[in-house]
C-alpha cells in the first residue's frame, strides 16, 4: 500500500546498475550529481545496493539517463516472445517496520531469476497493511518467517542457514550506516515443508540493518524460490501461520545457524 505522506526510498540491486552501466550510462557519475540535488541522501549497502532517498531524487536518476532500463527490459522481452513477454526487471515495496521512523522502500531487482520466479519478493510489516490490522512482530522479538514457492530440500535448508549465520556475523557488534547491532534470540532456524523462521533482537538497531537483511535474503533468492519475507506475527487477518502453509503434524527441522543440529532429518 502506497502512502505519499511518507518519505520514500527506491534501492537499485547491483544486477540492475551493471545493466545500466552497459546501456552506456556512467552510473558513479550519475549517482554523485543527483547526491548534490537539494534534501538527497544516498547510501551504498555492502552488496552494492545503491538507495536514493529524498523528494524526485530517484526520479532525477531516472530521468538523466538511469532508466533506460525500462525500454530496454521491454524491447528484449518482446524480441523473446512477442505473445507472452516476460520481463527481467520487477520491484518489491514495504515500509519500515513500526518503532523506526517512517519510510516506504521499493528495491528494484534485475535478472533471469525474476523470469524464473514470475514476481518479485513481497516483504510484509505491520506498517505495510494497517486495513488488515496484522500485526508487527515486536522489535525485541523480531520473529522473521520466509515463505518459499515449493517444498525446501535439504540442500536449500543448508544454505539458508549458512546464509543467514553469515548476515548474523556481519551485525552482531554493530549494524550498518552507524545503527546498533542485531542479536539473535535463538541459536536454530526452524524449518517445515515450505517455511523457515528464525527470531531476532532488533530493538538496538535500525530500519537500515533490517534492509540489509531484507537484500541479504534477497540475494538468497536470485537462486532459490523465496516468496515472502514476514515481520508480522500471522500471514494474513484471522489466519495464522500454522493455518496458512499446514503445519499442524508437520515435524520442524532445526539447524543451528551456521552447522547442523542433531535434529529430524530428510
Amino acid at each position: 500500500m502506497f502512502d505519499e505522506r511518507l518519505p520514500f526510498a527506491t534501492l537499485y540491486r547491483p544486477q540492475l546498475l551493471e545493466v545500466i552501466g552497459s546501456l552506456g550510462v556512467d552510473v558513479g557519475r550519475l549517482t554523485t550529481e543527483v547526491a548534490r540535488i537539494p534534501g538527497a541522501r544516498v547510501l551504498s549497502y555492502p552488496d552494492g545496493t545503491l538507495q536514493l532517498e529524498g523528494t524526485g531524487i530517484a526520479a532525477a536518476f531516472e530521468s538523466r539517463g538511469a532508466g533506460c532500463y525500462r525500454e530496454y527490459d521491454q524491447r528484449v522481452s518482446l524480441a523473446e516472445n512477442p505473445s507472452n513477454p516476460r520481463g527481467r526487471f520487477c520491484g518489491s515495496f514495504f515500509n519500515s517496520l513500526g518503532p523506526f521512523p517512517p519510510m516506504q522502500y521499493v528495491v528494484l531487482h534485475w535478472g533471469e531469476f525474476v523470469k524464473r520466479w514470475e514476481s518479485g519478493v513481497h516483504v510484509q510489516a505491520g506498517s505495510d497493511v494497517p486495513f488488515w490490522e496484522i500485526e508487527a512482530c515486536p522489535i525485541a522479538d523480531l520473529t522473521v518467517t520466509l515463505a518459499f514457492h515449493r517444498k525446501l530440500t535439504k540442500s536449500i535448508r543448508t544454505t539458508l542457514a549458512l546464509h543467514v549465520a553469515a548476515w548474523l556475523a556481519e551485525v552482531d557488534e554493530h549494524g550498518i550506516f552507524g545503527e546498533g547491532k542485531v542479536s539473535t534470540l535463538s541459536s536454530v532456524i526452524r524449518f517445515y515443508d515450505r517455511i523457515a523462521q528464525f527470531r531476532l533482537d532488533a530493538s538496538q538497531s535500525g530500519q537500515h540493518t533490517v534492509n540489509w537483511l531484507i537484500l541479504h535474503l534477497m540475494n538468497f533468492w536470485d537462486a532459490h524460490p523465496l516468496r515472502i519475507i514476514y515481520f508480522t506475527t500471522h500471514p494474513s487477518r484471522d489466519i495464522s501461520f500454522e493455518e496458512e502453509f499446514a503445519l499442524s503434524g508437520q515435524e520442524p527441522i532445526e539447524l543451528a545457524l551456521g552447522r547442523q543440529q542433531n535434529r529430524p532429518s530428510q
